[in-house]
């Protein structure tokens, strides 16, 4: 019987390592793993920084953009002139003057105020204004409390010959901190006369009522600006930029009004008003019975704009 002989495979066998190569081994190892998951933690660490980067950069952008560019820059606006209201023979039923506001910059008071020889400059100024502008010391100094603030009204819509009195008050005592702007104010020749028809405009020169408040918007025209550069807390810059952009002045309007016509509506009905004595008042109309253009319109009792 014969055998068959199977010839055993040897097993191979790695060489032994040392203790200093398995040191070695074993330190690669764990740098190996240590830089993974310094990796793992850097992106982590990173990945709101990166977003927060988007979004400052890419996404508010614009926005960040404007409040940047306000932070440095002042706005001074321009009145721009409202139209006029005229009646259908062009006599002016409503119109505009010029007058001047006058307030004053706490930032800069308070500026002038840290220097020794103008320690009581807001007492003075306090003073002045209360007896040229009749207001309050109190509430000049209320005005002049929030430093921040680079505008704060002392009296709105003064007439030319009270400014003329503020200017020569700042001027013959060196006033800083104190300034005018030029404004305008509504005022109606004939008072009364189609107060109803005419409406009358807010403190701020807009329609509220009337043919002011409808035509608005032709009636106002646009606001002119001055832009200046400021510095830290709205202090002046050694070297400023300025643009100017120039107002546009409103439209005027022609209406089918008469204003004697108008007078004479009104006075009827002032008079059938006490001849009948009617309690809730009265209304009248006069149309051009060709055209249907109304020549007069009233509703008494009225106001005086």
């Amino acid at each position: 019987m014969a055998r068959k002989i199977i010839p055993l495979k040897r097993e191979k066998h790695e060489p032994k390592l040392s203790r200093a190569e398995q040191s070695q081994r074993a330190n690669r190892t764990i740098l190996r793993r240590t830089l993974v998951l310094m990796v793992l933690f850097g992106v982590v660490v990173f990945i709101p920084l990166i977003v927060t980067l988007y979004n400052l950069m890419i996404r508010d952008h614009d926005y960040y953009e404007a409040q940047a560019i306000d932070n440095q820059t002042r706005y001074t606006s321009l009145s721009a002139s409202r139209g006029q209201i005229f009646d259908r023979n062009m006599n002016v039923l409503a119109s505009s003057k010029t007058v001047e506001t006058v307030f004053i910059d706490p930032n800069e008071i308070a500026q002038e105020m840290a220097k020794p020889e103008n320690s009581n400059l807001l007492d003075h100024i306090a003073r002045g204004l209360s007896e040229i502008l009749d207001v309050s010391t109190d509430f000049v100094y209320k005005q002049a409390e929030d430093k921040a603030f680079r505008y704060k009204v002392i009296r709105r819509k003064i007439p030319e010959e009270l400014a003329d009195e503020v200017r020569s008050f700042v001027s013959e005592n060196e006033i800083k901190g104190v300034y005018l702007e030029t404004d305008a104010q509504r005022y109606y020749p004939y008072s009364s006369l189609a107060a109803q028809v005419m409406g009358f405009v807010s403190t701020d020169n807009v329609g509220s009522e009337g043919l002011e408040a409808y035509y608005d918007s032709y009636l106002q025209g646009t606001a002119g600006k001055v832009v200046t550069t400021k510095g830290n807390y709205g202090s002046e810059m050694l070297y400023t930029y300025e643009k100017y952009y120039d107002a546009s002045d409103g439209d005027s309007l022609v209406t089918t009004i008469d204003q004697t016509v108008q007078h004479y509506l009104e006075k009827n009905l002032e008079t059938a008003i006490e001849k009948y004595d009617i309690i809730n008042g009265a209304f009248g109309i006069v149309m051009d019975v060709n055209s249907g253009q109304i020549l007069a319109m009233a509703n008494l009792g009225s106001y005086d704009p």
